[in-house]
Formats: C-alpha cells, structure tokens, sequence
C-alpha cells in the first residue's frame, strides 16, 4: 500500500508543479499580449534621443546698400530690414543650456547672399526706384550689395536671432540662443550653442575613436523646407542606415564618415546615435549634391567634445535624464513598477516634460506584476508537501524494512496465525558412562603416555529411538521465519508470495 501511496503523492507533487508553471506562463502570455510584440529600433531611439533633440531656427536680418544711388534701402523714416530664414537641427549635450549643432549652420559666410540681393531688388522695383514697369528682380539684382558681419562698418553687418525649440524644452517654445563658438566647414564644421535654461535632457556622447565600418545607426533631424517641419509637434525624423566608410576632407585634416542615412537639408547638425544604445557618435554635417543615393558624411562627437572643453563645459546628462532612462529601460523590460517609479520622478520635478508623461501614461498600463506573495506561498506549500511526502514514505519503510516484526497495513488481509511453539521432547534416561579403554602395557624401556579421548555428545533418543546429536533449541524468530516461508508470506512485510518466488513483489527483500 506505501508504493500506491508513493505514486500518489508524487503525482500530486508534479501536478502542483505544472499548476505553478502554468500560471508563470500565464502571467508571461499576458504582458506579450498587452504590449503588442514589444517595440521596433527606431520606436526605442526615438524614445530615448527625442527629448534631447532640438530645432535651431536663424533669422538673419541685413540691410542692402543700393550701389547706383549710394545710400540704402529704405524710406523716409528709416532704412529698411531684409529676413531669411534659415534652420538645422541640434541637440542637447548639458542640461544647462548648452546645444551642440553644425557650424555651417551659424557661419554667416555660408549666407545666400544672392536671396538678398533679390529681396532688394524686388523691394526697389515696387517701391519705384525704376521707371520702366516690366522690369524683374533678376535685372537689378546686380545694383545691390549685402554687406557681411565682417564689414569694416559696425552698423553695416548682418545681424542674427537664434532660437531653439521643440525637444527637451517645450514642444513649440522658442529660446533666444547665443552662439559661444563655432568652426568652419574646413575646420571641423562642429557649433556650441547656449539659452537661458536648465533642466534640459541631455545625451550622452559616446566616443568616436573606434568606430567600426559597419556599424548600425540612426540619423535624427528636421528634413525639408520650415514649412514642412513646422507642424504642432515638431516631431523629427530617424533614417537608419550604417557607416559605410572612414573618410578625410581638407587635406587629411578632418575626418569624416561616410553612412547610408538618407540624411537632408535641415538635418545638419543633428545627431548621429548607434543604434543599440541611442549614445551619440557624431552629428551629420554635409552630403553630396550630386548623388542620387543615400550619399552622405557625418562628423564625429570628438569635435563637439573639444568645442565643450574649450568652453570648460562637461557632457553631463543630470538627474532627469538618468531617472528618464531608466524608466524607458523599465519600461521597455516591462518592469511596471521600476518604470512608474522613475518616470514618475522625471514628471515630479518637470511636470511639462512631454515625453516622459506620455511614458509614463504607457507604463501605467503594463500589467501587473506577478504575485510574488503568492508564488511564495505556492512554493512553501509545496516545499511542505513533499517533506511530507517524504517523511511519510520513509517512515513506512522502516515499519516494513528488512527483519521488521511489524505485520502488513489493515486492508491486506489476516494475518496466519503463528504456529504453536514446538514440544520439548522428554528428558531421556541418563545413559551409564562409557568405561575408558584399559591402558596398553608400556614396553621396555619407553615412556608411558596416557592418552585422552574427548568426550563424545551424550546421545538422545528421537520419538522412535534413534539418536540424534543435541542441538539447542530453535528461536521463535527462526521458527516463525521457518514457518512463513513454508507458507510463502515475506519474512518482511507478510505479504503471500508465489510458491517459489526469491524476492518479495510488494519490499523487494529476500524471501
């Protein structure tokens, strides 16, 4: 019966088990479904590099000198002004205010200064500077002049406002911007800008000493016109592709990469993030107007780390954005609690942080995690069971093991009664001694030896006079074994065995 109660048990054991299993799957089934198959690449950069991304606006303001009338542009009452506009992409690498984006970008001798002039020309054409009607801004473009930032004339120079907006500020806020340093295109083509603001996302630059042919990253940055970009959100674009190549400009003295991004106009200055772990490796800086393919450079985050230390500026990334990313990290682990818990913490101390309230709100809808009371409780029940289970077992063997006097567990039948002890059979008559053999006569001249015989066993009579030697009587342990065995019951555990049989069927002992 223990061996039925043995296989009972641990089917109950395993059936406990395959319970607690299926309800880890359950729970694991759950959250697949609950989040759709998890996020693509591009879905997690953007969640990390966005609130670092920025859009640089530049409003270059000029006046134009009217070359054949020698005075400016302009009225009465004042000379006139003449905008264009002009953005790229930036991003912010202190949470200070600083933002890193291309020099080009900000290099006054970059200018379309031809734009101007026509602006001008246009400007005189309809305010009547020529008589003749018909004529277009393309003919009198030439009476007119922009004078640079370089000019020798304060008060002739071209003048700039710089803003920034979107990204880890405020989603269609502006800041004015100043420019602390920038380079040529030829130099390294690398600009450090700052607005009047703190608790900015920032992202961290990876090193670019290193970098491999092949590498997998992502391009971020406002392609097209400022019409096209200038929508509610000012959400950026992300083109993937790969660094297809090292490459030098300027006579060996800068180095680019060349990668696969279709990267385009607007997109300058904006950076260049590996793909694994949204750290910036470079930033795009120019492309080539004559490929029809994704054809174009980007230069690396060194640059930018030398224009900082320059300025005695650090990339620091600060407590919000470490708080930030490690709730994405929760979040996309679908660590529910770790994700609320810092993303919360983001929100707490910067309630307009658009990206991680919408993080937030996401997390918050992840599933709960798994009991962890209740598997404990799982897991000590059935801890309990199978000590009991065992302890249970193990005490039944040692009721039924080997030379135990036990009998077999009630259900199995009665027990043969034990036979009756054996009858000592009668004390026999005492037999007379033997009478020790006559001792031999010694010879002449030798030595006599008395030889002694050892007593033999004194004989007694069986039922029918036979002799048989004494032995001592037979222990009820052997008769009953005896006994058993004539009858085929285990000397063990009582079970009957077959006629025959060597070994118990029910304990495995001899028989």
């Amino acid at each position: 019966v223990h061996s039925w109660m043995e296989s009972t048990m641990k089917k109950i054991s395993m059936l406990m088990v395959f319970g607690l299993v299926s309800l880890f799957l359950s729970a694991t089934a759950a959250a697949a479904d609950d989040t759709g198959g998890g996020p693509t690449k591009l879905e997690k950069v953007s969640a990390y590099v966005e609130p670092s991304v920025v859009y640089v606006e530049m409003k270059w303001t000029v006046r134009i000198y009217d070359t054949f009338n020698k005075r400016y542009l302009g009225t009465k009452s004042g000379d006139q002004s003449f905008s264009d506009t002009y953005f790229c992409t930036g991003y912010v690498v202190n949470p200070n205010g600083y933002i890193a984006t291309a020099g080009h970008c900000v290099d006054p001798d970059q200018l379309d200064y031809a734009s101007f002039k026509k602006q001008g020309a246009q400007w005189a054409i309809d305010n009547g500077y020529y008589s003749d009607a018909n004529l277009t801004p393309d003919d009198r473009v030439g009476d007119y002049a922009v004078y640079g930032i370089k000019a020798d004339t304060p008060d002739l120079g071209v003048h700039c406002s710089w803003s920034v907006s979107a990204g880890g500020i405020k989603t269609g806020k502006s800041y004015a911007a100043k420019v602390l340093k920038f380079q040529n295109f030829d130099d390294g083509d690398g600009a450090l800008l700052k607005i009047d603001q703190t608790g900015l996302q920032a992202i961290k630059l990876a090193s670019s000493r290193n970098l491999e042919v092949g590498k997998d990253i992502v391009a971020v940055g406002y392609p097209g016109s400022v019409s096209e970009v200038t929508d509610a959100d000012l959400t950026p674009s992300y083109k993937d592709g790969s660094i297809s190549s090292k490459r030098t400009i300027s006579g060996g003295l800068s180095s680019v990469y060349e990668v696969s991004a279709a990267t385009t106009g607007g997109m300058s200055g904006g950076p260049v993030v590996d793909v694994n772990d949204s750290q910036v490796l470079g930033f795009t800086s120019f492309g080539n107007a004559d490929e029809t393919q994704a054809f174009n450079f980007a230069r690396p985050s060194s640059i930018i780390t030398e224009l900082m230390g320059g300025e005695g500026v650090k990339n620091t990334i600060g407590k919000l954005s470490v708080n930030y990313k490690a709730g994405l990290d929760a979040f996309f682990a679908k660590d529910k609690d770790n994700a609320v818990k810092n993303l919360q913490a983001v929100v707490d101390e910067q309630p307009s942080n658009e990206f991680a309230n919408k993080y937030l709100a996401k997390a918050k809808k992840l599933p709960d995690p798994f009991p962890t009371g209740l598997v404990a409780g799982i897991a000590v029940a059935l801890i309990v069971l199978l000590g009991g289970v065992g302890a249970l077992l193990m005490k039944m063997r040692n009721k039924g093991g080997s030379g135990g006097s036990s009998g077999p567990t009630a259900g199995m039948g009665p027990m043969p009664a034990a036979p009756a002890a054996a009858a000592m059979p009668p004390t026999p008559p005492i037999a007379p001694e033997p009478t020790p053999p006559a001792e031999a006569p010694a010879s002449p001249g030798s030595t006599s030896t008395l030889v002694m015989t050892p007593d033999a066993p004194e004989p007694v009579p069986d039922a029918v006079g036979f002799q048989k030697p004494t032995a001592p009587p037979p222990s009820p342990e052997a008769i009953t074994s005896e006994q058993a065995s004539a009858a085929h019951f285990c000397p063990s555990c009582g079970t009957k065995a077959a006629e025959g049989a060597k070994f118990c069927l029910n304990c495995g002992n001899p028989i």
